[in-house]
C-alpha cells in the first residue's frame, strides 16, 4: 500500500473515530437531559405522538405563539415576546412534531391542513379554548393565514412577525431536501453539541431566561435541530403556501404586520412584498424595524408594546359589546 493510501486510509478511520464519538456522546447526554431537564409546560397525545404545549399568564385573549420552520425551540425563542405581554393575556406555544420538546413522528403528513388540527387539537387538550390572537413567525403565517380562513370565528386578530406570507414563496429559495437530509443527519450524529448555535441567543436575553431556562433551551437546541418532520415541513412549504394563496385574501380579520429588513431571510425585495401584501388587505397595520429576521429577540419591548396599543382597542369593542348584551338580557 502506497503513502497516499495509507493517508487516506488513516483520514477515513479518523472521520469514523470523530463520528462515532460524536454519536455516543450525543446519545448519553440527551439519554441525560430527558431525565434530568423538565419541558417548561405539558405534553398532550395527539394523532399518536405527544405535543408540547406551554401556557402561562391572565387575561381574556389568548396570544398562540406559531414558530417558524426549523425553531428548534419555539417556547424559550419566544420567551422573550411573551414574558412581556403575559401579565394581561394568557399565552400558548404549540411546539409541532419534532420541535422542542414535543415528540418525533414518522410518516407524519405535513399539509396544512394536518398541521393546523394538530395545533388546534393540542390547544383544546391543553384547556385553551377560541377566540385567539394568532401570533406567527415566518413560515408560520401561513398556518395562521390557513386558520382564519378556515375556521373564522376561532381567530381574534393575527399579528405577523416578519411572516413569510404565500406571495414570499414564488421568490423564495427552498433548499433541497437532500441537502437538509444529509444536515439532518449530521445533527442526529451530535454536532450541534461542538457548534456554539445557542451562544447568541443566549447572551441577548440575560435578563428573560433562567438558569433553568437556558439548560431546557439548549436541551431543545440538541434533541430538535432539523428534525426528520422539520425537513418534511420545508419540503411541503411550498404547496402548502399555494393552496393557502388560492383561498385569496384575508377579509375582516384584523392584522398587525412586523417587517424587517429581509436580512438572512433569502428572497430580494423581501420588505417591499410584505408592505405590498399589507397595503392589500382590508384590516391591517404594519410596523417596519430595522433589524433581522428574529426580530423578537431583538426588540421584544417594543413588539410588545405595539401588540397592546393594537388589541387595546378590539378588548374595548368586545367589553362594550358584552355590556351591551347584558342590558338587553
Amino acid at each position: 500500500m502506497d503513502t497516499l493510501a495509507k493517508i487516506l486510509l488513516a483520514l477515513v478511520a479518523l472521520v469514523v473515530i470523530i463520528a462515532i464519538t460524536l454519536y455516543v456522546n450525543h446519545r448519553l447526554r440527551t439519554a441525560w437531559e430527558l431525565d434530568n431537564v423538565r419541558a417548561p409546560g405539558q405534553l398532550v397525545a395527539v394523532n399518536g405522538h405527544r405535543l408540547h404545549v406551554y401556557t402561562d399568564g391572565t387575561g381574556n385573549d389568548t396570544l398562540v405563539f406559531i414558530a417558524g420552520s426549523g425553531t428548534s425551540g419555539p417556547t424559550l425563542d419566544f420567551k422573550p415576546l411573551w414574558a412581556r405581554l403575559m401579565d394581561t393575556f394568557r399565552v400558548a406555544v404549540v411546539e409541532r412534531a419534532g420541535y422542542g420538546f414535543s415528540e418525533r413522528a414518522k410518516d407524519l403528513p405535513r399539509d396544512i391542513d394536518s398541521i393546523l388540527l394538530d395545533t388546534r387539537r393540542a390547544l383544546e387538550l391543553a384547556g385553551e379554548a377560541p377566540p385567539y390572537v394568532l401570533v406567527s413567525h415566518s413560515m408560520g403565517a401561513v398556518e395562521a393565514i390557513h386558520w382564519a380562513h378556515t375556521y373564522p370565528d376561532e381567530v381574534k386578530a393575527i399579528v405577523g412577525l416578519d411572516p413569510a406570507v404565500p406571495v414570499t414563496y414564488e421568490t423564495m429559495a427552498m433548499p433541497p431536501v437532500f441537502a437538509l437530509r444529509a444536515l439532518s443527519a449530521l445533527a442526529s450524529l451530535g454536532l450541534t453539541r461542538i457548534l456554539p448555535l445557542e451562544r447568541d441567543f443566549l447572551e441577548k436575553q440575560q435578563d428573560i431566561l433562567t438558569m433553568q431556562d437556558r439548560d431546557a433551551y439548549r436541551a431543545a437546541l440538541h434533541r430538535s435541530t432539523l428534525t426528520p418532520n422539520m425537513v418534511d415541513e420545508i419540503a411541503a412549504a411550498a404547496g402548502n403556501a399555494t393552496m393557502v394563496a388560492e383561498q385569496g385574501a384575508l377579509t375582516g380579520v384584523p392584522i398587525l404586520l412586523f417587517i424587517s429588513t429581509g436580512e438572512g431571510v433569502g428572497v430580494e425585495n423581501w420588505r417591499s412584498i410584505l408592505l405590498r401584501y399589507a397595503q392589500d388587505l382590508d384590516n391591517a397595520e404594519y410596523e417596519l424595524l430595522d433589524v433581522g429576521h428574529y426580530m423578537h429577540h431583538y426588540e421584544p419591548a417594543l413588539i410588545a408594546g405595539r401588540i397592546r396599543r393594537f388589541l387595546e382597542p378590539l378588548q374595548q369593542l368586545e367589553e362594550v359589546r358584552s355590556a351591551s348584551g347584558s342590558e338587553e338580557r
